[in-house]
């Protein structure tokens, strides 16, 4: 402490850090290793850090543990209470406890945080995560681990091809970008499969500890976290595979239209990305020196940043510019505007027409996987038959537009006899039934029987 301020000042402390944290029993409890005057680690306690609004906060502390019983919980919190358990020393209390629904099979781990920083004050927090750690418990089970077992074999298919593929090609297969891709989805298949495991492992482990424990805490924080990570892996292995079907599109005209005018545009979009981020950085500095101090929109760096993708968003508080300065802040706030929504996106737009013209004008530019497409079409209809069967009738009627007025007139003259024929022989056949009928009636007016009836 400066000795100018020592007397005004009766102590200081410092933010907190892990370095600076303090571990010593308080109250000089030192007999039960699990009181609440005790210190107790994260590897102790299966948990893991809480990011909150002011530090990363260890997983570690002084626990206290609250009975299932209400009248017991406030004696103990009583208790803590008379003795001070809350000091000056003390930078968060965390409140934490898991609610399962067995209708829906869902956990929620809620973790629910006062802050108190060395400034003085007190900021709550809360963090809610709801995971689904029980895999097995529908009627649809045979068909989930089905699906599973199925991921696997392709996984493992998956992997084989693009060993093989890569053993063929050497270095030559890290020249493609799409081989990278595959190889980003291969290792995050690969971590993902390993991650569930792990998942199931640890669950497994805090439901034994559960059951051999009834009534006590029990810690999900562990599972919860893994689960994240999780679902953080498989978010990106559905974005790099729904990706990989802009590889198959290339093969729709229209389509690879647009991929050949990013690829044109590519080298100016780079440019103008470095122009865009230097643009944003001094409207976030900006921000930041004249309104740092007025609201926590515009706190620190990044919650500039974020407000100023906000505004690209529309979802911003236009009282706060306001209140932070009369002038500056609506002036910023519009220059930002035109700036960035006018100025910038113009810009952009004119970037990919500009491409797009020029790949539409010369066709060298231009993709020509369509004639591999326009190729398995045509080996498709000869296979089926369809285009020799077309062929067969072309070759029986020829085209109009190719045929003579002496081919005409033969045609006309084939037609008028084969239709004078068809009705001779029709007449004939008239005839010869007419024939048949009356000796038929002849030979039954002849029969007594026929007559009887």
């Amino acid at each position: 402490m400066s000795p100018r301020v020592a007397g005004v000042l009766d102590d200081c402390n410092v933010e907190y850090s892990w370095e600076n944290e303090d571990t010593s029993p308080m109250n000089n409890a030192v007999v039960n290793q699990t009181s609440p005057w005790v210190y107790q680690t994260s590897s102790a306690l299966n948990g893991y850090p809480f990011w909150g609004s002011f530090a990363l906060y260890a997983g570690g502390g002084y626990v206290a543990e609250l009975s299932t019983n209400p009248a017991e919980s406030v004696a103990i919190i009583q208790d803590l209470k008379n003795n001070m358990w809350i000091d000056d020393n003390t930078r968060t209390v965390l409140v934490e406890f898991t609610i399962y629904n067995a209708y829906v099979n869902l956990f929620s781990v809620v973790t629910l945080a006062l802050e108190l920083p060395v400034s003085g004050g007190v900021f709550p927090r809360a963090d809610i995560q709801t995971v689904r750690l029980y895999n097995y418990t529908s009627q649809y089970t045979l068909y989930i681990m089905a699906c599973e077992i199925l991921y696997v074999i392709m996984l493992l298919f998956y992997l084989y091809r693009e060993v093989k593929e890569l053993r063929q090609k050497k270095c030559k297969y890290f020249g493609e970008f799409w081989n990278w891709v595959e190889l980003a989805v291969a290792w995050l298949s690969v971590c993902a499969v390993c991650l569930f495991a792990w998942r199931m492992v640890i669950t497994d482990r805090i439901t034994a500890y559960r059951r051999s424990n009834p009534g006590r805490f029990v810690n999900y924080s562990e599972a919860a976290f893994w689960d994240a990570v999780y679902g953080y892996v498989i978010a990106i292995i559905v974005t790099l595979v729904i990706a990989k079907f802009v590889k198959l599109l290339r093969f729709n005209r229209r389509m690879s239209l647009i991929g050949d005018t990013i690829k044109h545009a590519a080298p100016k979009v780079l440019g103008f990305i470095v122009i865009y981020i230097v643009v944003i950085m001094a409207f976030a500095q900006a921000l930041f020196f004249v309104l740092g101090n007025t609201s926590a929109s515009f706190g620190t760096f990044l919650a500039c940043l974020k407000t100023l993708w906000n505004i690209q968003l529309g979802e911003f508080d236009f009282s706060e510019f306001w209140d932070g300065h009369w002038f500056l802040g609506p002036a910023i706030w519009f220059t930002y505007v035109v700036t960035s929504s006018c100025i910038l996106v113009f810009t952009f737009v004119a970037i990919l027409m500009d491409s797009f013209e020029s790949v539409k004008a010369n066709i060298e530019k231009q993709s020509n996987d369509h004639e591999i497409v326009d190729f398995m079409v045509k080996q498709f209809k000869d296979y089926i038959g369809w285009k020799k069967e077309k062929n067969k009738r072309n070759a029986i009627l020829p085209s109009p537009r190719t045929r003579s007025s002496d081919d005409l007139i033969e045609e006309d003259t084939r037609q008028m006899t084969k239709s004078r024929d068809s009705w001779t022989d029709f007449k004939t056949q008239e005839k010869e039934q007419v024939q048949t009928s009356a000796e038929n009636g002849d030979k039954n007016m002849k029969d007594p029987f026929y007559c009887i009836l």
